[in-house]
């Protein structure tokens, strides 16, 4: 018969070096700021570098008929400028909520999930927000990040801009 031995783990924790590199999905609005301001105490804790991601995707084309063709490509144009604008604004907020940490920006034009995880792979840990009832094409699906990114993904809650243990 095999015995085991229990003992107390003593100094558990993340402590500086357990992560040298966060992402975070950064967007316009109140829940990104929070999680954002999270994400860089988080870093400035473990003395990481932190790396803002903002993704979004253009919104589908309405359904195309023998009429809209000019009308579409109109659209796509404004629809560009509008995306460009948004993420310029998640930048200016990444930069001001971050303020103090190591931190570097990334701008993809893709879906937030797809970007987060295909740029999964410059990080040790993920940091995002719940999906809740926002939009796909602003905001990644934990689940599917949890599935395609092979790292580890921190759930940050909208509404906090601290996170405890």
């Amino acid at each position: 018969m095999t015995q085991t031995k229990e003992s107390v783990a003593t100094g558990t924790g993340i402590g500086p070096g357990a992560y040298g590199t966060l992402l975070v999905h950064a967007e316009p609005g109140l829940a990104s700021s929070h999680r954002v301001e999270a994400a860089a105490r988080l870093a400035r804790d473990m003395k990481a570098r932190l790396i803002g991601v903002g993704a979004e995707a253009l919104e589908p084309i309405p359904a195309p008929d023998p009429f809209t063709g000019y009308v579409a490509g109109e659209w796509v144009v404004l629809a560009q400028a509008q995306l460009a604008k948004s993420l310029e604004a998640a930048e200016a907020a990444f930069q001001r909520d971050a303020a103090g940490a190591d931190i570097e920006w990334r701008t993809l034009q893709d879906y937030p999930g797809n970007a987060l995880t295909r740029l999964a792979r410059a990080a040790d840990l993920i940091v995002m927000g719940p999906r809740g009832d926002r939009e796909t094409i602003r905001t990644a699906d934990p689940a599917d990040v949890v599935m395609g990114a092979g790292r580890p993904v921190l759930i940050a809650p909208d509404r906090q801009h601290h996170l405890r243990a």
